[in-house]
């Protein structure tokens, strides 16, 4: 797939340039304090999708 990995840069029209440092699947259903400890705290900007598919979706944080 061609997913974002870690390490990827990232252009965010409006916001800048980023580095993709963590990846995460969340599971439908999934309380809001799972992303506490989402790379190391509440990153400054991630993306979030929803896995085609599936229940899950998709956080990659950005820095």
């Amino acid at each position: 797939m061609g997913w974002i990995q870690p390490d990827t840069v990232v252009s965010v029209q409006g916001f800048g340039t980023f580095s993709a440092v963590q990846r995460m699947v969340v599971p439908q259903g999934a309380k809001e304090g799972v992303l506490g400890g989402f790379a190391g705290g509440y990153p400054p900007i991630f993306l979030q999708t929803c896995i085609p598919g599936t229940s899950e979706m998709l956080l990659i944080a950005l820095r």
